[in-house]
């Protein structure tokens, strides 16, 4: 199953980004460039959220090898079939 935005996916980024906005002191570009620093804390807190999404894919897919420490192992060999 590939994922796409009907998931939520681009929604749960929005919402961390509004919610991460204050705190990074601008936004995630800089007139025509790339704010680099504050791209990579914007995608270290994705990345966090990352082990609970495949927990509650485990759970909606009755799969139990999403909800352990070889998720991603785990989600590249279901793509790859």
């Amino acid at each position: 199953m590939l994922q796409d935005i009907a998931d939520g996916s681009l929604n749960l980024m929005m919402n961390v980004y509004r919610d991460m906005l204050p705190a990074l002191g601008g936004y995630l570009t800089d007139k025509d460039r790339i704010h680099l620093p504050r791209v990579e804390l914007f995608l270290q807190e994705i990345s966090r959220r990352e082990p609970l999404y495949f927990q509650q894919r485990a759970v909606d897919e009755k799969d139990e090898a999403y909800g352990t420490e070889d998720y991603r192992q785990h989600y590249y060999k279901v793509i790859n079939r």
